[in-house]
């Protein structure tokens, strides 16, 4: 497998470049891929983020929106856009490896927990090409952001339509979290790391995918569903 078209061959033909990928342990160009779009699509976003909205609602709410001069103001909006700007590069050099590590350390724990023997690397690299799919969605977020004039925090999230959260939008907060988890992209992401941990671990197919979709399952209900719900957020 070529090196620098192992991420399409993934994701065409994931059958047989996961399997390879996994036990080849190829994970340095899909961890540099995702490094990569994530950084693309933040700094997009950031390019064309407009932050007096969000500056001047948090000013009213604080009851200084009439005390505050014009210079003032725009100085606060520019500084709230340089952070986005700086957070979203951070995210993408230093977020998305410990992001990588620690699921690949979860995956092997868990593994170790149901008997599956899988070396770490395995795992990890595993992890890495499962997350192509997060790549690309990235990638068209870049591209989509770049084509609009600006953006606020609200339309941001509407560029990509990708889950079925976007059919429902009367639908309750907690209802709408479980929605957005059937995320076309997330759920290819699962498949793609079922077939990764079964190469890894030597199992069967069906029994990887199995794995892949039940980790994806977990995290929905904790991450999208159940923390938001502690914390009273809103999707």
């Amino acid at each position: 497998m070529n090196a620098l078209s192992q991420p399409a061959q993934v994701l065409v033909d994931p059958v047989t470049a996961v399997p390879r990928a996994v036990t080849e342990r190829r994970w340095l160009i899909p961890l540099l891929a995702l490094i990569a779009t994530v950084i693309f699509a933040n700094v997009s976003l950031a390019i064309r983020y407009d932050a007096s909205g969000p500056v001047l609602a948090e000013m009213q709410a604080s009851g200084k929106a009439q005390s505050v001069s014009e210079a003032d103001l725009t100085e606060k909006v520019q500084t709230a856009e340089r952070i986005k700007l700086i957070s979203g590069v951070a995210v993408g050099l230093f977020g998305v490896p410990l992001m990588t590590l620690l699921l690949a350390t979860l995956v092997k724990l868990l593994s170790w927990l149901l008997g599956q023997k899988a070396r770490f690397l395995d795992l990890f690299a595993a992890v890495s090409v499962a997350l192509l799919p997060i790549a690309l969605f990235n990638l068209i977020i870049g591209l989509c952001a770049l084509w609009q004039f600006e953006l606020d925090p609200e339309h941001a999230k509407l560029l990509v339509p990708s889950h079925l959260g976007f059919l429902f939008k009367h639908a309750s907060p907690k209802v709408a979290r479980a929605l957005s988890g059937l995320d076309f992209f997330g759920l290819w992401s699962a498949a793609l790391l079922g077939l990764g941990i079964a190469a890894a671990a030597q199992m069967r197919r069906s029994r990887g995918l199995i794995f892949g979709f039940v980790l994806y399952a977990a995290y929905v209900a904790i991450v999208l569903v159940g923390l938001p719900g502690l914390g009273g957020g809103h999707p």
